[in-house]
């Protein structure tokens, strides 16, 4: 098995691998070219030394003959040839950098043992696949069965095919990312015809069953072999043994074109297909078919035991059992053309044409057109068509598309050659007999189209690039082509004198930009760029092993090496490292900055770009490569340019290095920042002077453009570097300019408004003057020009002002003061005031004194009644405030500067909101204002006495000042305090009654309406008494029913066994019972009351009644004395006085039950006997009395008084239910009882509800 005989690369196990051998060194070519690499690269200048002391040159490959120390291969093989000791790679990373003076390629042995010779390898995503040959013991045999890619294969090699036919070729399959998991299968090659007696039929002669090339897709899934004698066989995972594909009988593959659309993951149908793959065979003819293989386990499973498969596979060879097991990979097979030479097709290559460069996935698949390239040894075609439609339509991975073969995808491209008269697109054609060839593509994504070509010819390699795209103006796809020779060795050994031969090589490879050409002793990288020798070094063979070639796994970018005995892999490092110098030297700049890599690398590219543009005069292009070049002397550069006197391009490298200039570096700046500032000025001074000579040439319109193009560069220089210029220093360059615009720019970014509002005042400007100052965030220009903006241009800065929330109106009234509107102008300072005061409720007191001094004034006010009508307006309409209740203007200024201005209506306001009522009704009548009398008199709401004589010193007025009794009759009815007796007084002695009788009778006729309606309302009372009285009687009669088994709601105990309540609830409780339970809940003040109630029922009835314990008096006494400091709540330590009996005996003692009231059900009845015998004796020992009926009046009242205090005492404690009413009652009671716990006052308050 496999196992038995894989190397780990891990422990001890480095040693079992075969004979180690040396990897060789360079010889006199190599060193040579070395040198003359040196003598190209002593041509850089100054700064350039140091980037080649850095990367020097292209040197690559082990110095001296040694090997170079590598951590690991890139698939994670230790190479036995390689230093593993100076550090470790992760596996399989294929682009881990080294340093500038490691070698770009590094050739490694892979340690494996081989059972038998290898036959072919592929390597494709890390899945590499060998195929042995069938194990054979004598190297004669070994090396008699060498392969037909080598040109040095023999032609007979009929002892090393009967050796190699006892045992089938095996394949084995490696992930490299997980190596030490391996799959085996053998390829199941049919059986030679034989004659009757057993031998083999002579007249095949000797047949070569050996495998010729094998081939797998991009991904590692698909597997192709094909052999010598014509078979061809297909293996995919998990399967014991390849396949072979009856359909390709007879056919010997050579090359293959996988279909990049069957790359996506996943085909949803349990198959895994290739789609449509064209194959290129020995005789020049190109295929197409469809591979199709089952997923999930061996098709061979389960397939009969030995024997049967024996049987099956000797008589169907294969095909018939395929087809009797339902599994027929080769779907399809189509012969598309045949090629005129009919030489080996040696490669091909299969692209779909699209709209644009690098378009992939859906933009691909939808593409209608596609290019095929075919190569033989001598020529290569390219056929373009048309797809399929059917086909292209059916490019969908699903089992539909698997299964339907019906229509081919490239035959369109080939059908118009198929017909005798129209020959091949021949691309190119080059001279030589060389009997093999390789065709090598490379890209950077296997899901996109490839890049670049590589054609292995006998001149030499014939490389290009590659471009898939429909509208592409080249005539091919294959564009900058060119012929690389091969690099001449020397050929003194061979010919035995001075000369050099191009040595053939075996194989290639092919990568980004360079070329691996595989010798039978060595390996030789080529920069495909500059055709330079970049990597030579010797192969370590064994005796007699044979070179085969190379291959290429273009998922991971891995190159592989393989003989008949052994594995290589060329490492490859910073592949690009030094083809930005190559792109360099040649003047392609573009290309040299984006393969730089690090600032000295750019540098010296920019560097050599500006010299180049500088030496072109292009020396804008050149400024702008100079400041890219940090390491380039900053003198230098400005001189040159200050030598021709191009300040332009000047200007252009002072702003490029400006913008790499750090923030740091602030004097730098601020120089730079300067010098671009006069350059500007000094620019824009002579175009305009340049404008102004030459207006009348057509030229001028271009210098204005110009100027004006430069102005808005400098203001944008200004907003992005402002933090870099000096305001003082930028302003007086500006000045000796005399930029006007400028400076105001200039000011404008750096936020110095104060310049450009003066400097707009002095031109006389106020727009911009309000403009500048309204655009700017700052309140303090608005405080400081707004005197000069009030006396030029009153309404737009009122304006300003108004759209400006956040000013103060107290900073801006000396502005007002100073204010003097003209003759006929409306006064802006009101206006401004009362915007401010009525939308923006302005509390400011001065603000309002100024606005009531000047409605006092009249200004403002077209008219004098209109000033009156708005001083007025403000005066009622100003609002209080809230925390005085005044007004906010003050009151006695505004009554002086009403009375100095003489606006007597305005005082007598004044003198209401004063509440000086009877000032206001002496002023309003003094000015014979009886209206505003009257409307003061009406402010009275408090005093109706006040209101009452207010409105008869009005009347008084009206009657005696008037003499219109009709008028004061009017008056009369304005108010319903005052009646026509209250006015008669003021009428003259003489006055005739007949002109104010209707009136008399009228408010007699009112007083009789107003006596009735008394009547009316006793009358109505006394029906609510009766009826109240009625409800009372009402009451007494009700009663309640109580059971003999009725319990207390409390102590759930029979209630007939003592005195108990009865509520219409039906809850019966205990007297005692009752009342310990509503004491618990009654506030303290309660509490209080009813031990004052019980004491006086003790004192009234002589002891009968007990009296509190002498301990509450004392308790009661030190609560007072500590009253200050005692809170309410202290008064809770007094129900512990409360006893329930005590408190019954004062409510009834004596008493039979009864129901009296819908309050309670317990009452006394009649007077208690012993509480009568006492009071008997009582009176007995006093002294006689004067009278009996003093006595008797005397005992009634206390009855009386006893009565009223046990009412009031049993409404407290029986007034409500303690089962229905207490569960309200108790929300109140506090979570903490402070008499019963140690806790103080404080803490019980938090507590408390």
């Amino acid at each position: 098995m496999f196992d038995e005989f894989v190397q780990s690369s891990r422990g001890a196990d480095h040693g079992a691998a075969s004979p180690l051998f040396p990897i060789g060194g360079r010889g006199p070519r190599e060193r040579e070219r070395e040198r003359e690499r040196e003598r190209e690269l002593d041509g850089v200048e100054g700064f350039e030394d140091d980037l080649h002391a850095r990367s020097p040159g292209l040197e690559f490959g082990a110095a001296g003959g040694g090997s170079v120390p590598v951590t690991a291969l890139e698939t994670g093989f230790v190479s036995s040839d390689l230093d593993i000791g100076g550090g470790g790679g992760a596996a399989g990373s294929g682009s881990s950098s080294s340093g500038s003076g490691a070698p770009i390629f590094q050739l490694g042995r892979v340690q494996y043992a081989f059972p038998a010779p290898l036959a072919c390898l592929t390597v494709c995503n890390n899945i590499l696949t060998m195929c042995l040959y069938a194990h054979v013991h004598a190297h004669s045999a070994t090396g008699a069965a060498g392969l037909s890619s080598s040109p040095s294969a023999p032609t007979a090699a009929a002892a090393a095919a009967a050796a190699a036919a006892v045992a089938r070729p095996r394949l084995v399959r490696i992930n490299l990312d997980d190596p030490e998991r391996t799959e085996e299968a053998e390829i199941p090659l049919p059986p030679l015809p034989r004659t009757r007696s057993g031998a083999q039929d002579p007249s095949l002669g000797a047949v070569d069953q050996s495998p010729h090339k094998m081939f797998s897709d991009p991904l590692g899934r698909h597997l192709l072999i094909s052999t010598r004698s014509g078979d061809n066989f297909y293996w995919n995972s998990g399967w014991k043994r390849a396949r072979i594909l009856s359909k390709l009988k007879g056919i010997v593959v050579e090359c293959v074109a996988w279909n990049r659309a069957a790359l996506s993951e996943g085909v949803g149908s349990g198959a895994a297909s290739t789609l449509e793959i064209l194959l290129g065979t020995r005789s020049g003819q190109v295929y197409e078919t469809v591979l199709v293989a089952p997923l999930g386990g061996d098709p061979d499973a389960g397939d009969g035991d030995f024997f049967d498969r024996l049987a099956r596979r000797a008589a169907g060879v294969g095909g018939a059992a395929n087809a009797a097991s339902g599994l027929e990979i080769d779907r399809v097979l189509r012969k598309l053309c045949t090629l005129p030479e009919q030489q080996p097709v040696t490669g091909l290559v299969a692209e779909p044409l699209v709209k644009e460069a690098g378009a992939l996935g859906a933009a691909a698949a939808a593409a209608e057109r596609a290019v095929v390239v075919v190569t033989t040894s001598t020529r290569i075609y390219e056929f373009v068509g048309a797809l399929g439609k059917k086909a292209r339509s059916s490019r969908r991975k699903d089992a539909d598309a698997l299964s339907d073969t019906s229509e081919s995808l490239y035959a369109p491209i080939f059908e118009p050659y198929s017909k005798q008269d129209i020959a091949p697109p021949l691309r190119s054609e080059l001279p030589g007999d060389l009997p093999y060839s390789e065709l090598h593509t490379w890209g950077s994504d296997i899901r996109k189209a490839p890049k670049s070509l590589a054609w292995l010819t006998g001149p030499g390699v014939y490389y290009g690039r590659l471009l898939f795209v429909e509208d592409s103006s080249d005539e091919s796809v294959l564009v900058s082509a060119n012929l690389l020779p091969y690099p001449a060795v020397s050929a003194l050994e061979e010919q035995g004198e001075d000369g050099a031969v191009a040595e053939i090589p075996l194989s290639i490879a092919l990568s980004e930009f360079h070329f691996l050409l595989l010798y039978q002793d060595r390996i030789t990288g080529i920069s495909a760029l500059d055709d330079r020798v970049v990597f030579e070094e010797a192969l370590p063979l064994k005796p007699h092993e044979r070179v085969i070639r190379t291959t290429f796994d273009p998922a991971r970018k891995t190159y592989w090496i393989y003989t008949d005995g052994s594995i290589f892999e060329v490492v490859v490092k910073d592949e690009d490292r030094n083809v930005w110098w190559i792109y360099l030297q040649r003047g392609q700049f573009d290309a040299a900055l984006k393969y730089a890599k690090d600032d000295l690398q750019r540098d010296a590219v920019l560097s050599k770009q500006g010299d180049r543009f500088f030496a072109e005069a292009r020396y804008i292009q050149a400024a702008q490569c100079y400041a890219k070049a940090a390491r380039r002397g900053f003198e230098e550069i400005v001189l040159k340019f200050l030598d021709l006197g191009q300040n332009d391009a000047l200007r252009y490298f002072l702003v490029a290095r400006l913008e790499r200039l750090r923030k740091t570096e602030v004097t730098q700046r601020i120089m730079l920042a300067t010098w671009l500032i006069e350059i500007y000025l000094g620019k824009i001074t002579s175009l305009e002077d340049t404008f102004a000579s030459a207006q009348a040439s057509p030229e001028a319109d271009n210098y204005k453009l110009e100027r004006q193009m430069l102005e808005e560069e400098l203001r944008a220089f200004f907003a992005t570097y402002k933090d870099c210029l000096d305001a003082k220093t930028v302003f007086s360059l500006i000045g000796q300019h005399g930029r006007t615009e400028l400076e105001l720019a200039f000011a404008e970014v750096v936020g110095d408004f104060e310049r450009i509002v003066r400097h707009w005042i002095g031109e006389g400007n106020w727009s911009k003057v309000i403009e500048t100052i309204s655009s700017q965030p700052s309140l303090d220009l608005y405080y400081r020009f707004a005197s000069v903006l009030m006396r030029n241009a009153s309404s737009a800065t009122v304006k300003a002002w108004t759209r400006q929330e956040a000013l103060q109106p107290r900073r801006l009234i000396p502005a007002l003061l100073q204010y003097r509107p003209r003759p006929g102008q409306a006064n802006e300072a009101v206006r401004y005031l009362q915007h401010v005061v009525n939308e923006r409720y302005s509390s400011d007191p001065a603000v309002h004194n100024l606005l009531l001094t000047l409605l006092a004034k009249g200004e403002g006010s077209a008219s004098s009644e209109a000033g009156n009508s708005a001083l007025l307006s403000f005066i009622d309409d100003s609002r209080s405030n809230p925390m005085t209740g005044a007004p906010y203007f003050d009151l006695d200024y505004a009554l002086r500067t009403c009375s100095a201005q003489g606006r007597h209506e305005a005082c007598v306001r004044i003198y209401a909101k004063m509440k000086l009522y009877e000032s206001a009704v002496d002023m309003a009548l003094d000015r014979g204002d009886v209206e505003s009398a009257c409307l003061c008199a009406e402010l009275v709401t408090s005093d109706a006495e006040l209101r009452r004589r207010l409105w008869l010193k009005a009347a008084k007025y009206v009657v005696q000042n008037r003499r219109d009794l009709k008028a004061a009759m009017t008056f009369l009815s304005r108010t319903d305090l005052l009646s026509i007796e209250d006015i008669l007084p003021f009428f003259p002695d003489f006055v005739v009654i007949d002109d104010f009788k209707d009136e008399i009778c009228a408010s007699l006729e009112s007083y009789a309406s107003r006596i009735q309606l008394l009547k009316e309302e006793m009358e109505e009372a006394s029906r609510s008494a009766e009826a109240i009285r009625a409800d009372t009687r009402a009451l007494d009669k009700r009663f309640v029913t109580v059971e003999s088994d009725e319990q207390c709601a409390l102590c759930e105990k029979e209630v007939w066994g003592r005195q108990f309540y009865v509520f219409p609830c039906k809850h019966a409780f205990h007297a005692d019972c009752l009342i310990a339970e509503t004491t618990r809940h009654l506030h303290p003040k309660t509490l209080r009351r009813v031990f004052d109630l019980q004491e006086q029922l003790s004192a009234l009835t002589a002891g009968l009644i007990p009296a509190l314990p002498p301990s509450y008096a004392s308790a009661l006494a030190s609560m007072s004395r500590a009253a200050v400091t005692l809170p309410l709540g202290g008064l809770h330590s007094l129900r512990e006085y409360v006893l329930p009996d005590q408190v019954i005996s004062a409510i009834s003692a004596g008493v039979s039950v009864g129901v009296s009231s819908s309050r309670k059900v317990l009452d006394p009845l009649a007077r208690n006997e012993a509480w009568r015998n006492s009071s008997a004796a009582a009176a007995a020992a006093q002294p006689e009395p004067e009278s009996a009926s003093a006595t008797a009046t005397a005992t009634e009242e206390e009855e009386e008084r006893i009565e009223k205090l046990r009412d009031e005492l049993d409404g407290i404690l029986a007034s409500a239910c303690a089962v229905c009413d207490g569960g309200v009652s108790a929300i109140s009671r506090p979570f903490v009882n402070v008499a019963a716990s140690n806790v103080d006052a404080k803490e019980a308050d938090d507590w408390a509800l």
